[in-house]
């Protein structure tokens, strides 16, 4: 799947606030580093479920949209946001 199709699934789910497809978007041994609070990393898509299944309870009327989207060969930024901005790393 290219970058161009993960981030139209992303924001299909996001948008749908489908949780089965926002957790289809990631690898079952999906790992999310935060250097900056390493207490918060974790591993697995069982966790990718609590946090968007909180966001979507926490904010109904959540909606994605790319306000920019560079593809690059080895790593792809998206930025997107609602109501902020917030930058992605896809791929």
């Amino acid at each position: 799947m290219s970058a161009t199709e993960t981030l139209e699934r992303m924001l299909r789910a996001i948008n749908s606030h489908d949780i089965g497809a926002m957790v289809g978007c990631f690898a079952h041994d999906y790992r999310c580093e935060i250097p900056l609070h390493p207490s918060r990393s974790f591993v697995g898509n069982d966790h990718v479920r609590q946090n968007w299944t909180g966001l979507f309870s926490r904010v109904p009327d959540i909606e994605a949209r790319v306000l920019r989207f560079e593809p690059g060969a080895r790593t792809t930024w998206a930025v997107s946001g609602h109501p902020s901005r917030l930058s992605r790393k896809i791929g």
